[in-house]
């Protein structure tokens, strides 16, 4: 038995809102496991949930229980699901002090590289999105390492990993879609002090405390973590050189019901990680420095400094019956610091850059949806501003442009970027359930980008599921999507400025524009039984303008 949904009281109507399991990509065979996927009954009234719009303004929560039957199935807009409850997170052999990277690892068509970047559908870098209890999150917040300790498993009370193609909501980052819903104190309450401990000096103590008086809610988690696996290590044994970590964790989730239809919500977040790079020892040096002694490459003490904070505001209600909307106000910040071992740097890779990277972001966004017979339509719209600052100082050595040799005496270069970038969007869907074995969901949308670079595109989508039998679906969709490159990661002078020393690189394009994408995807799943599920997964994916981020 076990819980699956979330269940609102509007006059005499249970709406529920039922979490689904995704379809395994290509071909996989699914069969029970601790806290693995279940297929739910897929029949809901909820316009919100069924236009594809997350469920977070229904406000009164019960436990509802099921029997359990595992496979994959359909989300309510035919695209791909997948879930881990809080049990399927515990039940790992780290629990809850598992990564984010971990957990997300479990799941079909999600791959992990050595930086730790989350890949899914085998999409460069990490081209998605995350929401949390509803809400968007700031799309820079996804393309930073801080994102797997600001949101870390602890808090968790379900994921969803969303692919293929998606509602008309998601845009920007539509590789897929990782939908977390927390901890809530008026569903659980009381107090938990943890201590994790493991091999390379891990150690990651953890608090919680969760309550609920009247319509007042709040969860609180807190972590530390400290270990000498900060990155991937660059050696092949076990143990890396040079590679310690400090990071620190806080989370509160705070909620107020207005009245029985309304209620406001705030989420709170903040990272701050110190880390060491790893290193190689032994390398031969590639430069000479003037006036440097000998410098083991082992020896070479760089860091990469990461402090992140995050807020989101939301207003959510039900204002008639078959009415609902949200109204979410966010703002983010990020920054990333690189210290070099200026020598160290110089000899070994030519380069010893002082980079500090900002990013402040400011998001607002607003949902729609509403009941009209078969029909549950949503819209709704999205505005973020994105103030992005680069200021970095490199010390570099001159290259003779007729022998292409270095020099060995460095000079330094000041490269800084500057920009604000506007990201708006406005959608239309519409979830057309035509009778119980067949449903349509369409939709359109309008994006746009201004700043570092500058696009519009209408983006269509259509999904179709149809049930053949009971135990049998089959569904087919095509989306296109804009996707938007990673604003710190675009450098508009940086070819200009390193033209000539060693430092030099590819010029490649210096603002990259959005990429623009075609997909089309198709798939069946067939249920054996309550302990067996096949299903059959495919894509199709043609790119324009792709943006590779060179790793």
């Amino acid at each position: 038995m076990i819980r699956i949904g979330k269940i609102a009281i509007s006059q005499e109507t249970l709406k529920r809102f039922i979490r689904r399991c995704g379809i395994l990509p290509l071909i996989a065979l699914a069969v029970p496991f601790a806290g693995g996927p279940s297929r739910a009954d897929t029949s809901t009234e909820d316009p919100l949930l069924m236009a594809g719009i997350p469920s977070q303004s229904m406000l009164d929560t019960i436990t509802v229980l099921a029997e359990r039957i595992s496979g994959p199935s359909l989300a309510p807009g035919a695209n791909t699901e997948y879930t881990a409850t809080a049990q399927t997170i515990a039940d790992l052999p780290a629990g809850t002090n598992t990564a984010l990277t971990g957990v997300l690892a479990q799941m079909p068509g999600v791959a992990i590289d050595q930086n730790q970047q989350i890949h899914i559908r085998n999409t460069e870098g990490p081209q998605f999105q995350y929401q949390i209890n509803g809400v968007l999150v700031p799309l820079d917040i996804n393309t930073n390492p801080p994102f797997l300790s600001m949101i870390n498993p602890l808090f968790v009370k379900q994921l969803d990993l969303q692919v293929g193609v998606l509602p008309a909501r998601y845009s920007y980052a539509a590789g897929g879609v990782v939908d977390i819903q927390t901890k809530d104190g008026c569903e659980t309450q009381g107090r938990d002090v943890g201590l994790f401990v493991g091999q390379r000096d891990t150690v990651q103590p953890s608090a919680e405390v969760s309550g609920c008086s009247g319509g007042f809610g709040y969860y609180v988690s807190a972590l530390y973590g400290q270990s000498n696996t900060a990155f991937s290590s660059a050696t092949p044994g076990p143990t890396p050189v040079h590679d310690s970590t400090q990071s620190g964790q806080a989370f509160g989730f705070f909620s107020y019901a207005l009245d029985s239809t309304t209620r406001l919500s705030l989420l709170l977040s903040a990272a701050s990680s110190n880390n060491q790079l790893p290193t190689v020892p032994g390398l031969a040096p590639q430069y000479v420095l003037a006036g440097a002694g000998a410098l083991a490459s082992a020896a070479i003490n760089s860091s990469l400094n990461f402090r992140d904070a995050l807020a989101m505001f939301a207003l959510c209600g039900t204002p008639a019956d078959g009415w609902t909307y949200t109204l979410a106000y966010s703002a983010h910040t990020i920054s990333e610091n690189f210290q070099p071992d200026d020598a160290g740097e110089l000899i070994y890779q030519g380069v010893a850059s002082t980079a500090s990277h900002t990013d402040v972001d400011n998001t607002v966004e607003g949902d729609l949806a509403f009941q009209n017979g078969a029909h549950s339509v949503g819209t709704g719209f999205y505005l973020g501003e994105y103030r992005v600052a680069a200021d970095d100082t490199s010390w570099v050595f001159p290259v003779d442009p007729n022998t292409q040799l270095a020099g060995d005496t460095p000079f330094g270069i000041s490269n800084n970027a500057h920009a604000i970038n506007v990201v708006s969007g406005v959608y239309v869907n519409d979830l057309w359930t035509m009778n119980d074995r067949l449903r349509a969901n369409i939709g359109l949308r309008r994006d746009a980008l201004t700043g570092f670079t500058n696009n519009h595109q209408i983006d269509p989508t259509m999904n179709v599921g149809f049930g053949v039998t009971g135990d049998t679906t089959v569904h087919a969709g095509f989306a296109r999507y804009m996707q938007v490159p990673s604003f710190q990661g675009i450098s508009p002078t940086a070819a200009a400025a390193f033209a000539g020393t060693t430092a030099a690189g590819p010029t490649g394009i210096a603002t990259p524009l959005t990429e623009d994408d075609y997909e089309w995807d198709l798939g069946a799943i067939h249920h054996f039984s309550k302990r067996l599920t096949l299903s059959v997964d495919n894509y199709y994916e043609r790119t324009r303008r792709y943006l590779d981020t060179g790793q």
